[in-house]
């Protein structure tokens, strides 16, 4: 519910398109040095205490976020969820761990699709309520029951998640990274770029809600009620994704996620501020961005899932998640830069990037070849 509004919310508590940009890029820079503590800790003393504790205090966050009197502390906010999430690399090795290479993409495409079904239609609640209340109330009520809904998700991982992760060496923190910085070189690098230009790319477009709403003109609630179509469209083709992964390829469901999402930012540079194919442009935007991300959600884990054994997921997860956060730290911080001078050439920036991600994934993706335990691969 809150999501597609955060950026608004800042607004009206103060910040520019900078000082917005600046939170996130100084969100990203603190989650990508914690996940690698968290890493470490998920591949040497497991996954599931990391996860159901870092849940509860990660929750603390929105607690913060609702009684916010001013866009810094909005911050602080900030910085405490990303230090909180450093059990993610936890969380998806554990994933990783629980699913057969046979059925990963389907079982991936099935999660996704239980996690969005209230996710896919919340933000149209979220609209009605600021198209009828203001922005401000509404935004710390939501914040408030996201606390609520942190703490219980953390009670139910704490109650059902079972430890997948058996006898494991005690290596030091620095060994145990030499040795998946090898393994990320030696078998993940044509992985790995992609992800680096995806990243660049969807740091470059942070600002998309602020651009839909205050250069182009849509209102606030019609911005939700996109987002929401976006998110249901997502959701329709979550379960065929997982399909075409495990039955079409890893490859070619990759690229055509990385085309989907370049479509999505084409309705918007074409579009005229104010006019009624504003909307239209937005939607459009909103359809092809979620249909395209839902199919790389299934794509890119599954392939990663494939590509590193079990005993290294955490680590090699934490490692180049934190590669990629230094590349979308900076480049936050440019996007909102840039955007003070002209709102349209982060996004045609953006475009660029996720065009030439499309060609390298189209070249590269389809000839790395999956671990096998037992095997040689590795």
């Amino acid at each position: 519910m809150s999501r597609p509004y955060s950026q608004l919310y800042m607004r009206e508590l103060g910040a520019t398109p900078l000082a917005i940009s600046a939170i996130s890029s100084t969100s990203v820079t603190t989650l990508a040095l914690a996940r690698i503590i968290g890493g470490y800790v998920a591949d040497v003393y497991g996954r599931k205490e990391v996860v159901w504790k870092a849940t509860m205090i990660a929750a603390f966050q929105y607690i913060v976020y609702a009684l916010a009197p001013s866009w810094e502390m909005l911050l602080l906010g900030s910085l405490l969820g990303s230090l909180a999430l450093f059990y993610q690399p936890a969380l998806r090795s554990l994933l990783a761990d629980l699913t057969r290479f046979e059925s990963r993409g389907r079982t991936y495409a099935l999660v996704n699709f239980s996690a969005s079904l209230l996710s896919a239609v919340s933000p149209s609640v979220a609209a009605w309520l600021i198209s009828t209340h203001g922005l401000v109330g509404p935004m710390r009520a939501i914040y408030a029951a996201s606390f609520i809904a942190g703490i219980v998700a953390g009670i139910i991982r704490w109650r059902f998640i079972e430890e997948t992760l058996g006898v494991r060496d005690k290596v030091s923190f620095l060994d145990s990274y030499r040795e998946a910085l090898r393994f990320v070189k030696n078998r993940l690098m044509s992985l790995l770029t992609i992800e680096l230009l995806i990243a660049a790319s969807r740091s470059l477009a942070i600002l998309i809600p602020y651009y839909s709403v205050y250069y182009l003109g849509v209102s606030e609630a019609n911005w939700g009620y996109a987002w929401t179509i976006g998110l249901v469209a997502g959701l329709i083709v979550s379960i065929p994704s997982g399909y075409l992964v495990d039955r079409v390829g890893r490859g070619a469901s990759l690229v055509l996620s990385l085309i989907l999402q370049g479509a999505g930012v084409l309705p918007l540079l074409l579009a005229l501020p104010n006019s009624w194919g504003a909307f239209c442009a937005v939607l459009l935007s909103t359809l092809f961005s979620s249909i395209g991300n839902s199919m790389y959600f299934v794509a890119m884990p599954t392939m990663r899932a494939d590509l590193v054994p079990q005993e290294k997921r955490g680590r090699v997860e934490s490692l180049v998640e934190l590669i990629a956060d230094f590349t979308r730290a900076p480049l936050s911080i440019v996007a909102g830069a840039v955007y003070e001078i002209d709102p349209k050439m982060p996004l045609l920036a953006s475009l660029a990037v996720v065009s030439v991600a499309s060609l390298t994934a189209r070249f590269t993706a389809s000839k790395l070849k999956p671990y096998r335990p037992g095997t040689a691969s590795c």
